[in-house]
Order: structure tokens, then C-alpha cells, then sequence
């Protein structure tokens, strides 16, 4: 300090205005409740000393606010919370609330989120399920001092009504305000979490601003948005049924495994909100592939024509049929992996057949007898006329004679 000589010692001058801060190991650092603390500070010489007595000593009197840290500022529904309040009576109840007007009381319309008891050093800590309500949409309505409205602002009140609102019921900060404000992010939901590809999943998205449009869909960071999205309803929420695409928007491949699904919202602005989950894609089912008669078993003579059906075959892809081992039609599954064609029963000798549809769908078929005759219906020749001749080969049949088939089960 001054030596009485103006020459500033220690680089202060003489009458000037000094801060002293110090720090101690309790009381003010550490409280262990909130209330009013005299501060007392006694000036001593380098040695120690005192040579002006109580003449240079000091006091004040320091309010101590609690204090309350939240382990995240923000969150979606569902997700756990932790707060820990310091300042608290200890040993006795201590109840954290969502204070939308940040006086410190308790009101009727302001929802509890837990309730603990303190320890023995004045702290106290909880742990809750985040949810909506009591919490809304982003960190609520009003969140700036002098006065909060609707806003996400966490309190705590303990059994003597000591809350971190300070002595005099006013918020203590927009510093505190801001670190004891919640925010409550939109929320995305898959079900099933784990599909394969061309499989439907059913999106819930919560806690989305009211009558927003679902205008972007993102998996793997490529983009696969369908036609058609609806829009949130009035409470911010819509769910609604997606096909997992083979590839993207773009003609990417969807790749296998455990990957970030986002959904975009918007108003139809440049401001959007997004919210993301993950999906684990799976391999895709194996093809399946039926075959079908209008009316009849799986069974019939040569000629018989037969109907495939068939999904999860690879989009845009050939897929080849065969009948007991030979060729008998080839055809392109559709953009979603589908296929649905027709084709005869080759010329094969009576029998079952397995009829393969690409590598993997093994129908059988059995092929029966059939049996041609030539009706004679010659009227001029009355001694032939209504005679059956067997035949191998229809084409054998004369002039005058009808052709008859039949299939022998």
C-alpha cells in the first residue's frame, strides 16, 4: 500500500478505492443454507500485526442464494433428468418444481417433478423422467428477467420455503435464470426400431410446433422422403406409416446396420426443427413367391397357365422361372421388389415339377396325363359316326374328326 509519501507502493495510490477478494474453505464458498452471513475482515502488516486494532476492520452482511444445477440444459421426453440443489435445509424434505414464473411458490397450475430428502451438507439431488407436460416445447414461453411467464425455469422449495429465488422473491440473475431453464427438444419415435429393407415403420414425433409440415426424411444422411407427408396437428404430434426404400431419393443404397434416422418439420420457411432416432436396418426378407390357379389344385395337364406373385425380390432386377430346370419366363420386379406374371406349363412328361422364382421360392407342380381323341362326327357315314379314336398327337386328327383332351388325375 501508500507509504504516506504519494508514491502509490505497490502500484496503489494513496485514497484510492480498493477490492479485497478473498475465499474461504466454508460459509460463503459452500453453504450449507441459504440465509444472511456477517463477513468480518481484519487488516494486518506483513508480519501480522495490528496496529490500528479494530479501527481497520471490516464487516457486511452477505445474503447466500441456493444454488441448482441441472446435469442438461436440454432434453426430449423420456429421457432422465438429474438436479442438484445446494443451500437446503438437510435432513429434510426438499421438493423441485417447474416455478413457469419463477417467484418460488408453489402454485396450484405448477407441476412437482420430484421429491427428495436433503443430506446432511445441505444438498439435495433428484432424478426424474422428462415429460410433456409439465414441460413445453422449446424453454417456454417468457424466460427473461424482470418477470418469467410459462417458461421451463426449475426451482426447488425445502421445509423452511428456501427456493433459489433469492430473499426478496425475485429471480436472482438472467445468468441463473438461463442455467436453471429447461429445454424440451422434439421428440422422434420408430416402431419397430429394427427392420429390413422395404419394411413399414410407423413414426410418432412429439413436442413439434403446432400444424408444421413433415417435409424431409433422412437415413444414413441420405435423403429417402416419400411423396405425400402430413402435417402436425394442433398439439405439435403426428404419426404416420413409412416403407424403409432399398435406395435413396438419389439412387443411393441403403446400407445395413445401426444408423441415424432425422425427420425434418417446418412452416414453410427457412426455420425448421429436427429430431432424430436411431433404426438398425436389417437384411432384407428373403423373396417369397406363390402360385396360383383360378380354379383348381396345383395340379393340371400341359398348357396349364399358371400365376407367380412374389415380393422382396431386388427393385428393378430381373427374376427368372423356371419349371423343372427348363427357362420358361423372365420378368423385372417392380420398384418396391415385386413381381406378378403368368406362364404355361411347358410340354413335360406327366410328373411333379419344382418351379424355382429367382434362387430362393421352390413351388412344386404336378403335371397330369393328358389323353387326346378324335370324335368322328362325319354324318354321311353313319357307321362311323360317334366313334373315339386315341390318338398321341391332336394334329393327327382327319377331316370331319374333333379334337377332344382331357387330363387323367
Amino acid at each position: 500500500m501508500d507509504k504516506n509519501d504519494n508514491s502509490g507502493g505497490n502500484g496503489i495510490k494513496k485514497d484510492a478505492n480498493v477490492t479485497v477478494v478473498f475465499r474461504q474453505s466454508a460459509g460463503i464458498l459452500k453453504p450449507r443454507e441459504v440465509g444472511d452471513y456477517e463477513v468480518w475482515v481484519r487488516v494486518t502488516d506483513g508480519n501480522g500485526n495490528d496496529p490500528n486494532g479494530a479501527a481497520d476492520d471490516t464487516e457486511a452482511s452477505v445474503f447466500v442464494l441456493a444454488r441448482l444445477l441441472a446435469d442438461s440444459d436440454d432434453g426430449k421426453r423420456g429421457d432422465e433428468l438429474t438436479l442438484v440443489a445446494s443451500g437446503v435445509e438437510a435432513k429434510e424434505s426438499v421438493t423441485f418444481f417447474r416455478d413457469a414464473n419463477g417467484d418460488g411458490i408453489r402454485q396450484a397450475t405448477e407441476t412437482d417433478l420430484c421429491t427428495v430428502v436433503a443430506d446432511g451438507d445441505g444438498t439435495a439431488t433428484c432424478t426424474f423422467t422428462i415429460s410433456s407436460p409439465p414441460f413445453v416445447l422449446g424453454k417456454g414461453g417468457d424466460c427473461t428477467l424482470p418477470g418469467l411467464s410459462n417458461c421451463n425455469f426449475i426451482n426447488f422449495v425445502d421445509s423452511v420455503n428456501r427456493s433459489t429465488t433469492g430473499e426478496n422473491g425475485t429471480a436472482l440473475d438472467q445468468a441463473a435464470v438461463d442455467r436453471q431453464t429447461f429445454e424440451l427438444v422434439p421428440t422422434l419415435q420408430l416402431s419397430p426400431d429394427s427392420t429390413g429393407l422395404g419394411r413399414l415403420v410407423t413414426i410418432f414425433l412429439f413436442d413439434n410446433p403446432p400444424d408444421w409440415l413433415v417435409d424431409r426424411i433422412e437415413l444414413a444422411g441420405i435423403d429417402v422422403t416419400p411423396v405425400g407427408l402430413p402435417n402436425t396437428d394442433g398439439s405439435g404430434e403426428v404419426s404416420f406409416a413409412f416403407e424403409v426404400p432399398f435406395a435413396g431419393n438419389g439412387g443411393e443404397p441403403i446400407p445395413l446396420g445401426t444408423h441415424r434416422f432425422e425427420v425434418f418439420t417446418d412452416a414453410g420457411t427457412l426455420e425448421e426443427v429436427s429430431q432424430d432416432s436411431t433404426i438398425e436396418i436389417l437384411m432384407p426378407e428373403p423373396p417369397i413367391a406363390s402360385l396360383s390357379l383360378v380354379q383348381a389344385p396345383l395340379s393340371g395337364p400341359v398348357g396349364t397357365e399358371l400365376r407367380v406373385e412374389g415380393s422382396f425380390f431386388v427393385p428393378a432386377e430381373p427374376v427368372s422361372i423356371t419349371f423343372g430346370g427348363l427357362p420358361v419366363k423372365s420378368v423385372t420386379a417392380s420398384s418396391t421388389g415385386e413381381i406378378d406374371t403368368s406362364f404355361p406349363v411347358p410340354n413335360v412328361s406327366p410328373g411333379s415339377y419344382i418351379v424355382m422364382v429367382g434362387d430362393a421360392s421352390a413351388l412344386e407342380f404336378e403335371v397330369t396325363l393328358t389323353i387326346h381323341a378324335c370324335y368322328n362326327n362325319h354324318k354321311t357315314d353313319k357307321e362311323e359316326q360317334g366313334k373315339l379314336r386315341i390318338v398321341t398327337d391332336p394334329n393327327n386328327c382327319k377331316k370331319g374328326e374333333t379334337t377332344i383332351s382331357w387330363s387323367q388325375q
